[in-house]
Order: structure tokens, then sequence, then C-alpha cells
């Protein structure tokens, strides 16, 4: 594999090096691969992880998450699964179907939009665009699923507070 023996010469000569691949979709994984194995002496990298998240490919995004939690554990959460977003979801589309069938159905296919291509993980980018679909369908909703987004991934807070 060649990309990876690159990853690993580059992070052995110039750490800093590896957070400009992260900006290069073909390079992302590799550079993201090699400062997880840097562990917290990568930490000069976390602010590009957390961008590089938001616009790498898919097949990237894991990686690119593993590496800012082994970087530093505390760090803010990055990418959000469907599970740590099923309390909120389920709040959301219970309460659409109580409300009203077309109110359902508009915010059902606001979650199928949205899910197309992400393979179950969401950045906070995917997360705060789907919340603003669901303002669009009916702010009550809209504020609901917020408060429950922020209550059960408070990471989520500042950037859906970014965005109202």
């Amino acid at each position: 594999m060649p990309d990876y023996d690159v990853g690993q010469a580059i992070k052995t000569i110039d750490p800093r090096a590896l957070a400009e691949g992260l900006k290069w979709p073909k390079a992302a994984y590799e550079a993201a691969e090699a400062l997880s194995e840097l562990g917290s002496q990568a930490s000069f990298a976390l602010p590009d992880l957390y961008e590089a998240i938001e616009t790498a490919p898919i097949s990237s995004r894991y990686a690119i998450n593993q590496a800012i939690e082994k970087i530093d554990p505390q760090a803010p959460k990055a990418l959000f699964s469907l599970g740590d977003l099923q309390p909120a979801n389920t709040l959301l589309l219970n309460t659409a179907d109580e409300m009203d069938l077309k109110v359902f159905l508009k915010v059902e296919d606001a979650f199928t939009r949205q899910e197309k291509g992400k393979m179950g993980y969401y950045t906070r980018s995917d997360v705060v665009a789907l919340a603003g679909a669901i303002d669009e369908i009916d702010s009550n909703l809209y504020k609901l699923y917020v408060d429950k987004l922020v209550q059960t991934q408070p990471a989520l807070s500042a950037a859906l507070d970014a965005s109202r």
C-alpha cells in the first residue's frame, strides 16, 4: 500500500504535513490514520481534523473521527451514529406522526434526503442541515428536536446554536 507507506514516512519526517493531507480526498484516510498513531503529539491537527470531517469522503470520516478521539479523548464529539441521534429522531417522528400525516410525510422525506450516502454516520453540519429542514416544516417540531438533540448530544449545542 504505497499511500500507507507515504503517510508513515511523512509522520516521521514532518507530522504537520499530515494536516495538509486531510484536505485531499485521496490522502485524507491515510493522513488521519497517521495522525491517530501520533496520539496527543498530534494535538496541533485537531482544528484541521474537525474541518476535514465535514468535507472528507464518507469513507474517510470514521478514520478522522478515530484520530480526534485518539489525540484527545475529551474532545467534543465530531461524528454521530444513528444510535446517537435515535432519542431525538424517535421523539421527532412520533410527534410528527401525532400531528398530521402531511407533516409526518414531510419529516420522513427530510430524513430520507439527509440519510442519502451517509452510511449511518452524521457530522455536525449534517445534523444542523436536518434540523434546518425540520424548521422549514414546523418551527415547534424544530424546537422540540433541537432541545432533545442538545439534551442527548451536548457536543451539538454550539453548532445548533450557531445555526439559529
